[in-house]
This record gives C-alpha cells, structure tokens and sequence, in this order.
C-alpha cells in the first residue's frame, strides 16, 4: 500500500513540475575569448493563443554571453551579424539550454547543440558553408537532397530542406522530397514552423500570378490580394544601392497615380532593426504607399514565393495579379506599370 501510494505521490510530482516549467529557452554563448560581437537574434514566441515576433540582442564579450528567450512553443531563432540575412538558424523549445560554441565572430562558423536538431542543421551547415554563402542555387539545391535522402527519418532534414532549398527553381524535386520525409520529420509542425505559405496554400514561387500574401505594417498586418487592381511592390534595405534616388521615382509615381483605391504601392523594408526602418519612414515622405517590414529579408517565406532575389528589387503586376516585370531596376518596373 505504502509503495502505491509512494508511487502516486511520485506522479503528482511530475506533473505540478511540469506545470511550473517556464516558457523559456537558454542561449549560452562559449566563444574563444577573440570574440567580441553584437548579435540580433529574431524568433517567433508563441503559446496556445497568440505569437508575436521578438527581438533581442546577444552582447557577446570575451566570447561569453547568455541570452534567455521566451515561448511557449517550439521556434526557430535568426541569428544576424549587422547583415540583411541570418547567418545562423537555430532551433529551440521551451526548456531547452542550447550551446553555442566558435572560435570566430563569423555566425555560420558556429557549432550549435542542445538538442538533436540543431546536430543535425549544424552538420549540413559546417558541410555547406561555401555553398550556402555563393547562393549557387542548383548546387546548394543537390546538397539539400542529397542531405535529404540520407536522413529522411530526420527532423533536421525537414528544416534544412523548408530554410535552405530554392523550390521556386526545382519545384517538382522539392515536393518529391517532401514526400520522401518519414516518421517524425513528414510532421507537418515543421511547415507551421517555418510559416511556408506558399507550401500550406499549395502555391509554387515565382508563377505567373502573385498570390495572396500577409505583410507586416507599423500597425500590425496586412493581407494583399491582387485581384482587383495593378500593383507595384519595391523592395529595399536602408544600404540599397540607389535607394535614395529610387524613392525619389516611388514618391513621382504614387503622386502620378493618386487614386488610392484604383492601385497598390507597396515599400517593403529588409532593415533588421525595427527602431532604424520606423525611423526611416518619415524622411522618405511617401504618402499613399503601403510601409512594410520584412527583417527576416531574403529568407522570409513571403520572399521567397515571390522571388526577391536581392535589393532594390520590384515587382509589378497587372489587375488579376498577373506579373509583368520582376527585376532589379524600379524604372523598368514603372515603365511596365499597366497604363
């Protein structure tokens, strides 16, 4: 009896531990001692009724530091190094203590551990930097499967595959790979994870129509369609080459094309920081342009369905949302502007 009830007591334990958990995460930086650096870590915090993006800075001094991140549920944290792209993709979930260990300042040179996950995108990284840097989207696309195949059975694969495969130039072999993932990796959590759109809605990049996409704006979100009117969507980071001369060329053609309602302008931002792209806005003096923010810039799934390779970079597309021109150079877009 003694040892049934010893046993009981012993549950109850567990599970009034288990509620007490904190929803949190431990980043724990054990750098060489050359390593003095500032980082922008951005992730997803989210529990069962809502989720906001969360910034926070890792202030890295003799190569230690030790960051605590809060969510509830599992999330993938961007590591920036004063670039417009993650250099660094971690995974975490509650209650993990996550290691991150180099012996330079350089993000994707760093070994990540703490749990199986992260294992497995730290050996497909170390193996690939060289590709992952070029941006040689066929090779880099070979590793991907390659890498895929041999470790079907993988959570990471999952994520190595959402993160680093270009589907827009092979979409035939991404959703045969996908198909290829078993057991825990084929979950589709891995999607919701990495907020493929363009998976979840079964769209493929870089069609011949933009599809319906979710920006984030100074007051919060903002759904597009294109059914309805032209559009013209400029992207730009504040260290665009041009930039100040290609506002200039947005600002004379929202002024030339006043109505508002017969048309959609949209600036998007790559700025990492979200204190220097707010303070943008009021110098570039555009009116009755859409101002949004993309900081997670080229790896953001809304850029990558709609194929923004670099910045400046825009897009125009006709009523329907037919695309007319994709391209580096926003004069060439307004040209293709439908009249």
């Amino acid at each position: 009896m003694c040892e049934r009830l010893w046993r009981i007591v012993g549950l109850l334990a567990l599970v009034l531990c288990a509620g007490c958990a904190k929803n949190e995460f431990r980043l724990k930086f054990e750098m060489t001692p050359n390593v003095n650096d500032t980082y922008t870590l951005l992730y997803y915090a989210s529990d069962s009724n809502r989720g906001f993006l969360r910034e926070q800075m890792a202030v890295v001094s003799k190569g230690k530091c030790e960051v605590k991140g809060v969510t509830r549920n599992p999330t993938l944290v961007y590591v920036f190094q004063g670039a417009r792209e993650p250099g660094l993709i971690i995974y975490a979930e509650r209650g993990d203590k996550i290691t991150v260990k180099g012996d330079n300042a350089t993000p994707a040179a760093w070994r990540v551990g703490g749990n199986a996950v992260n294992d497995g995108l730290t050996d497909f990284r170390m193996a690939n930097r060289a590709l992952i840097s070029s941006r040689d989207t066929d090779k880099l696309n070979d590793a991907v499967a390659k890498y895929v195949k041999g470790h079907a059975e993988s959570p990471a694969a999952a994520l190595v595959l959402l993160c680093y495969y270009d589907r827009g130039a092979n979409p035939a072999e991404f959703d045969s790979l996908c198909k290829s993932l078993k057991g825990e990796a084929a979950d589709q959590k891995w999607i919701g994870l990495v907020s493929r759109n363009d998976m979840l809605a079964g769209m493929t990049p870089l069609t011949s129509r933009l599809p319906r996409i979710i920006l984030r704006t100074l007051e919060g979100r903002d759904t597009l369609s294109f059914d309805s009117v032209p559009a013209l969507l400029y992207f730009s980071s504040g260290t665009s080459e041009g930039r100040k001369e290609e506002i200039l060329l947005l600002r004379k053609f929202a002024k030339d094309h006043p109505d508002s309602a017969s048309r959609l302008v949209v600036d998007v931002n790559f700025e990492v920081d979200s204190s220097l792209w707010a303070r943008q806005l009021p110098h570039d003096t555009l009116k009755k342009v859409l101002r949004a923010w993309m900081p997670l810039g080229y790896s953001d799934s809304t850029a990558r369905v709609l194929g923004v390779e670099g910045t400046p970079y825009a897009i125009v597309a006709a009523k329907g949302g037919k695309v007319l021109y994709r391209g580096s150079s926003l004069q060439k877009a307004i040209d293709k502007y439908p009249k």
